[in-house]
């Protein structure tokens, strides 16, 4: 399974003199639920080469097991330095697509052509895509075959305008995203501020914020699973039938509910932040292509 990940290039945060880029949690724990299945992950960015970090998800209040195993990955952290060009890769290539995000691709990956193109390549191949947090702007420019929005009608979620209003950006950044998806006539929805929060509709996967990166990475692996994806584009269906993801999650966060009080610290404001993910969608197999015979 073959599955490339996507991040920014941009690391200016508006006009304030300050720094962006994408949020370390949102790269690392994708990164480490993916490949502690066996997916084989490149990574890629607009300009290629080191993506910027943001510099306030590299402080000791925002890490996780997911960061703190980064930071120890010696490989992973040489291959982040290494990002392929966006312009080099090739839909065709991979099985899936995850953007994670932070402020960087508001200004970026939002207008940046090669990756409307890729997307929109992805989605007419079948594929899944996935995106978190700020990175569902990189859908704003994406349109189907018959020139609707490609978010048109279908179930997302990204970082709310609550969160931007609570992180002190609303002025800074160049649009909000919750209002530019619904202006796309997407079905915007979203959970608890900085709760874990999910939307699944079809092969498209969005997830609210930085806490809801390893629950996206989850269901992204949980549809390659039932949906596997061929290496000429065809689609071959599992006969397992699929829980929609919120029912999934409802039903888990039920039963958990008695059992674990979520903690996360929110640096900009210093409120507290839902953290524990749930492990309610465990991936048990990966599918595997056969060559069949010539």
């Amino acid at each position: 399974m073959k599955v490339l990940i996507v991040l920014t290039s941009h690391s200016d945060l508006g006009n304030t003199g300050k720094k962006t880029g994408f949020w370390v949690e949102e790269f690392a724990a994708p990164y480490y639920e993916l490949a502690d299945v066996g997916a084989e992950i490149t990574l890629a960015s607009p300009k290629g080469g080191q993506p910027p970090i943001d510099p306030k998800s590299e402080l000791a209040d925002a890490q996780t097991k997911f960061t703190r195993r980064f930071d120890k990955d010696e490989t992973a952290r040489q291959k982040l330095a290494h990002t392929l060009k966006l312009s080099a890769v090739e839909a065709a290539d991979y099985d899936a697509v995850f953007y994670p995000g932070e402020h960087g691709p508001l200004w970026d990956l939002a207008n940046d052509s090669k990756s409307v193109a890729l997307i929109e390549t992805f989605h007419e191949q079948g594929k899944p895509i996935a995106f978190v947090c700020h990175a569902p702007s990189a859908l704003l420019k994406v349109k189907l075959p018959n020139g609707n929005p490609l978010i048109k009608g279908k179930n997302v979620t990204g970082f709310s305008n609550s969160e931007e209003a609570a992180v002190q950006l609303t002025k800074v950044v160049p649009f909000s995203l919750e209002d530019e998806m619904k202006k796309a006539g997407a079905h915007y929805s979203k959970g608890t501020d900085w709760g874990s929060y999910v939307q699944k509709d079809g092969l498209l996967i969005t997830g609210q914020n930085p806490v809801s990166s390893a629950e996206t990475a989850k269901v992204l692996l949980k549809l390659l699973q039932n949906k596997c994806v061929d290496p000429r584009g065809r689609n071959r269906q599992r006969g397992k039938k699929q829980i929609p993801i919120n029912q999934a999650a409802k039903r888990e966060n039920n039963h958990e509910h008695h059992h674990h009080q979520r903690r996360h610290t929110n640096l900009l404001q210093g409120q507290q932040l839902n953290t524990d993910l749930l492990p309610f969608l465990k991936v048990k197999n990966l599918c595997h292509h056969k060559q069949r015979p010539k």
